[in-house]
């Protein structure tokens, strides 16, 4: 009676041992279960099984719903393999994590801790589901953020790395190892290896020895903020930096290395020593320079404008344009102003007073530019002073000139009337006694006519002198007015022939004029063109002794119209033909030469050639007479090919 009231109690007991164990069992933030192996089926399934799967506890008790159906097929072998372990007892625990899918499609994340007991031949598995969806994600964002945060420090632009107490480098990222080195060639050495003096801390400088005190306190919690560090490149020389210095800390908040984070201003220093330089040399700029506000206040003035208006900077900062610019006026520099940003740049002159009262020309350079949100003028005041005065007596020198170049054509031309005057009157004085000798003395007719011929001669070269002198001179004054016209060529050449054919007769020469076209049509000033072929013609006769004097007219290849002058006289020398064309040039000088003339021929035919579009060529030896091309090249200006 007693023992079956024992029994009795223990299995009362037992009952509530299990209805608690289930009770508890179900307020599990997860699933519990058990698999009986032998039976191959869920005998128990309790807890969050509606917010794991989807699915109510009794459709897996009751097998409409397997476990095994939900595993994702990629996860599958991890599944099944921790199931035959237990079942063939190489392991009476597992613990392993894989995914299911959820009623709704979603994919869950679940941790399956299970162990096998075993009652005589009965097996069953007991064990727990948890949804780690959530910690899972959580999981891989960390390692993605973490992933992220080192990708971004390997690939900052920044130098990046990190130093143990010992101040040996333990990590460098890829900028650092383009400045130091990789972590082969870093392992056995120091970052103050690398770092040069001096490190500038809050305006301070130290030696690089400080750099151990820093690392030290780093050590102890300090963070360091704008360092100025020069670091030692092998491949990039040296570089400037600005550095932050901080602790890197383990997860229980102990230092465990210290971190240079530094940004290269190598470039932005240089800039800067430039922009100083430019300062410097506007500040000390020979020129005064102001920078100018749309009110006209003076908010800027260099060393210079100090100096050459006598006031000081302060001074100067109080003062306006109108202050210093007596023609300026303050009712009309609103319309200065909008032109003058219009026009962004320009020069203008007006004159500056000083703080004596003295008026300085200057040139004003104005150029606009935005400075704090506002427009500003910057003005370059050139003093021209001694422009001015240079100005002033280039004028007096010109207006001077201008009247001397009057006299000197008043002059010639005074002079040329006083002396053709008498020239003309002489030579009809001459024709008149040559006329009385012939008739009242005709034995002597022959001995006069030789006087007579000399006279007139000589009487001509003079008129041709005079001629020569006064074309030349108005050549270079400027003052000679060609008139273009129409007119044949060839009847201007058959005039001089005839003009020229008795002196060609009295030295014994052959004299020819040659037509090879019949287009002699041209359009030029008459008497220019005329004057170049007397003097061509004039020359050739001159100075040839024997042989002939020949002319031609033609079209070339290029159907322009050219004109020939060929003798077989005394030639040109190779050396004297470079100075051919210049004016008062013979290649015999002096008294003791053996040709008469001024040297102004070839060089008025070379001016004459210019008027008329045309141009002229040579081609001589000494001892082998010369010929002279002159080409009309029309109304264009195309390049003539014959310029032998």
């Amino acid at each position: 009676m007693q023992e079956s009231r024992k029994i009795e109690n223990i299995e009362t007991k037992l009952k509530q041992h299990e209805e608690r164990t289930r009770l508890l069992l179900k307020t599990l933030c997860g699933i519990s279960y058990q698999y009986d192996m032998v039976e191959k089926r869920l005998v128990y399934f309790e807890g969050e099984s509606i917010k794991i799967t989807g699915y109510p506890t009794r459709d897996f008790i009751s097998g409409k719903i397997k476990w095994s159906e939900l595993v994702c097929p990629q996860d599958k072998e991890i599944f099944t393999g921790e199931a035959e372990k237990l079942r063939t007892r190489k392991k009476h625990t597992a613990d392993h994590i894989y995914r299911i899918k959820h009623k709704n499609g979603s994919v869950r994340w679940i941790r399956d801790i299970a162990e096998i007991t075993v009652f005589g031949n009965h097996k069953v598995i007991n064990g727990v589901l948890y949804d780690v969806t959530e910690q899972i994600k959580l999981k891989n964002n960390l390692i993605k953020a973490e992933f992220s945060y080192r990708s971004a420090i390997d690939n900052s632009p920044n130098i990046i790395f990190t130093v143990g107490k010992n101040l040996r480098f333990t990590y460098l990222n890829h900028a650092a190892q383009a400045v130091f080195g990789n972590a082969e060639e870093t392992k056995s050495k120091k970052a103050t290896d690398f770092i040069l003096p001096p490190i500038v801390i809050e305006g301070k400088e130290y030696g690089k020895s400080y750099m151990k005190k820093i690392v030290s306190e780093v050590f102890e919690g300090r963070t360091f903020s704008d360092i100025e560090l020069k670091y030692k490149s092998g491949v990039k020389g040296e570089l400037i930096t600005v550095t932050r210095i901080y602790p890197e800390f383990t997860h229980d908040k102990k230092t465990y290395a210290c971190v240079f984070a530094s940004t290269d201003i190598t470039d932005r220093k240089k800039q800067e020593e430039k922009l100083r330089a430019i300062e410097k040399s506007i500040e000390f700029s020979h020129d005064p320079i102001f920078w100018v506000n749309s009110k006209g206040n003076i908010i800027y003035a260099n060393e210079s404008a100090c100096r050459k208006l006598g006031y000081s900077k302060n001074e100067l900062l109080s003062m306006s344009v109108f202050d210093i610019d007596p023609h300026l006026k303050r009712e009309r520099w609103d319309e200065h102003w909008k032109r003058s940003i219009k026009r962004k740049y320009y020069t203008f002159e007006t004159q500056h007073k000083n703080r004596n009262g003295e008026i300085i020309p200057v040139e004003i350079s104005v150029t606009s530019f935005e400075y704090e949100g506002e427009t500003i003028h910057s003005d370059f005041a050139r003093d021209i002073s001694d422009r001015k005065k240079y100005e002033i007596e280039l004028i007096k020198a010109k207006e001077k000139a201008e009247y001397s170049e009057k006299l000197k054509s008043a002059f010639l031309a005074q002079m040329s009337h006083e002396i053709r005057s008498p020239l003309h009157r002489i030579l009809g004085y001459v024709s008149i006694l040559k006329d009385f000798i012939a008739e009242n003395l005709p034995e002597k007719t022959s001995q006069a006519d030789e006087y007579f011929h000399g006279v007139e001669l000589a009487s001509k070269r003079l008129i041709r002198t005079i001629d020569s002198i006064l074309n030349m001179s108005e050549l270079q004054t400027r003052s000679y007015e060609p008139v273009y016209k129409k007119f044949d060529l060839y009847d201007r050449l058959t005039l001089l022939y005839n003009e020229y054919n008795n002196f060609a007769r009295v030295k014994n020469l052959e004299f020819k004029l040659e037509r090879k076209t019949k287009e002699t049509q041209i359009t030029g000033d008459e008497y220019s063109v005329v004057q170049i072929f007397a003097n061509l013609i004039d020359n050739a006769i001159k100075y040839t002794e024997k042989g002939s004097v020949k002319i031609v007219i033609g079209r070339n290849k290029n159907r322009r119209l050219f004109v020939e002058v060929a003798d077989t006289g005394i030639g040109i020398s190779d050396e004297f033909r470079k100075e051919l064309f210049k004016p008062f040039m013979q290649e015999e000088l002096g008294y003791s030469r053996k040709y008469e003339g001024s040297g102004l021929g070839l060089a008025l035919v070379k001016n004459y050639c210019r008027i008329n579009n045309a141009v002229i060529s040579v081609k001589s030896g000494k001892n082998k007479g010369s010929v002279f091309r002159v080409t009309f090249k029309g109304e264009d200006n195309s390049p003539e090919i014959d310029t032998t």
